[in-house]
């Protein structure tokens, strides 16, 4: 085997202290996650830091956090705050997801439900909203029990002619 020349072996002596030092920073930091995860242990999950016994912790890397999960109602907080902040000229649908890190479908679904029963919510074009007569605060949804559909006129309570025939059946069979 030959031997190395001597510039060689200050290359490698440098690239040995540059990685002994790295390891050194790279072992504060996982001490100061320990320690973290330790007081907080549910920050692990939001982190997406493993902290399985007998490993080092290791953060995954990958898709980013979504920006409203993990409390309901939180999409519609967004959304509220973001098309009052907008005003008159209104959000597309498109920015709203991206920005929630969500398909467009999503947020049209939401729109179609749960946006329905808030009052103020205008369609000003294909894919944009804006929010209509509000004084500065955001707008409550609509109570369900006034939301909920009110039975037609001249529709009976009763049931069906059919209805009660097979409830005679059920009847008869015990």
């Amino acid at each position: 085997m030959p031997t190395p020349s001597v510039a060689t072996l200050r290359q490698l002596i440098v690239l040995a202290e540059k990685r002994e030092k790295l390891t050194a920073e790279l072992e504060a930091i996982e001490a100061r996650l320990s320690a973290a995860l330790r007081t907080n242990p549910s920050a692990a999950s939001v982190a997406g830091v493993s902290s399985k016994p007998g490993r080092k912790a290791s953060v995954k890397v990958g898709r980013p956090a979504k920006a409203a999960s993990g409390k309901r109602g939180a999409i519609k907080g967004f959304i509220l705050d973001t098309l009052q902040a907008a005003g008159e000229a209104g959000v597309a649908v498109k920015d709203l997801a991206s920005s929630l890190g969500v398909k467009p479908g999503n947020i049209h679904v939401w729109f179609a439900t749960t946006g329905k029963t808030i009052k103020e919510i205008q369609k000003v074009g294909p894919g944009i909203f804006r929010l209509n007569g509000h004084n500065g605060t955001k707008p409550e949804v609509a109570p369900t029990a006034e939301s909920a559909p009110t039975p037609k006129a001249g529709k009976r309570a009763t049931r069906t002619p059919k209805a009660k025939k097979a409830a005679k059946a059920r009847a008869k069979k015990k």
